[in-house]
């Protein structure tokens, strides 16, 4: 990849959700196959030179103590790095990318919501008694969708969205990230809602959790009753917008005049969806009541979720 290029090139998202790669992509897969075969045959010598030494030293006598012990580990390190020579360098990836170069090997979609994480090698680094303060020594860095945990470089961890929805393209039957892009907001929260208001039909709402004088639960009036008047438009989003809590079931809500919406799951989005109602992430048409500093979120199964203004 060439310094400042994007990791993942927008102009390639047509190929990629074809199941394609393009020609860029694998003269650059074609470079890296090189690349690893070359690094991967020059280990193992130096696998093969440091085991022999230490078979050597053993069988000699030159090693005095443990000569068993290196021995073994000698034979272990040696047959290591002649498999290393003998494959000419071929690992599992490094086999991948010289298929992907030829066109031999496609592209497969992963959807979901993303994760980034960014790993200390400090620990692992002390207990080999190694010590670096080379960014690139110091971490690696990975990226998860759909429970796959892909390993990137610096410049892909960078470039991926800090949260959201996304699709990664990978090549086929490998861990190997190649492109991805981002097609909506994270999804985390989907069903929230459903599953919160399942719960608070046995949980209920328990008023001295929140600091309030409510006697006991209060039935949730709907949209267009007497007593919850149908808001809709500037007016349904100013009632709704604010931090809304339910502490019987550690449950929030802040929904942010712009749009954003908070919860226990992550972030999303909200929007006024017609009279009396919102959509919330993939529950695009939500029944919302606002009586006083009560939220009531009506699903279509019947349990309504009651969340008091915190």
């Amino acid at each position: 990849m060439v310094d400042g290029a994007n990791p993942f090139p927008p102009e390639a998202l047509a190929a990629n959700r074809a199941g394609q790669l393009t020609a860029e992509q694998r003269r650059e897969l074609g470079a890296d196959h090189v690349a690893n075969r070359r690094s991967g045959w020059q280990a193992g010598l130096a696998l093969c030179a440091f085991g022999g030494l230490l078979v050597f030293g053993a069988v000699s006598g030159r090693i005095d103590s443990g000569r068993v012990g290196a021995f073994l580990v000698g034979a272990v390190v040696l047959a290591g790095g002649l498999a290393l020579v003998v494959s000419r360098g071929m690992t599992r990836s490094t086999k991948a990318s010289g298929e992907a170069a030829a066109g031999r090997l496609g592209v497969a979609a992963v959807a979901r919501d993303i994760r980034k994480v960014e790993h200390s090698r400090d620990l692992g680094n002390e207990l080999i008694g190694v010590s670096s303060s080379r960014a690139k020594n110091r971490y690696y860095w990975t990226i998860e969708v759909a429970g796959r945990r892909f390993d990137v470089s610096k410049a892909m961890f960078d470039a991926a969205p800090r949260e959201g929805s996304v699709v990664a393209y990978v090549l086929a039957g490998t861990d190997r990230l190649v492109n991805q892009e981002l097609v909506g907001p994270s999804q985390r929260m989907g069903g929230l809602i459903d599953r919160a208001a399942e719960r608070g039909v046995h949980g209920g709402w328990d008023p001295s959790l929140a600091g309030g004088s409510l006697a006991g639960p209060a039935p949730a009036a709907a949209p267009g009753s007497d007593d919850a008047p149908v808001l809709d438009g500037a007016a349904l989003a100013a009632a709704v917008a604010g931090r809304w809590a339910n502490p019987s079931l550690h449950l929030w809500f802040e929904f942010h005049p712009d749009g954003a919406l908070g919860g226990p799951e992550g972030t999303g989005r909200w929007w006024v969806a017609g009279p009396g109602r919102v959509g919330i992430q993939d529950q695009q048409d939500v029944p919302v009541s606002v009586i006083g500093d009560r939220l009531f979120l009506h699903t279509p199964d019947g349990p309504t979720l009651e969340l008091h203004r915190a």
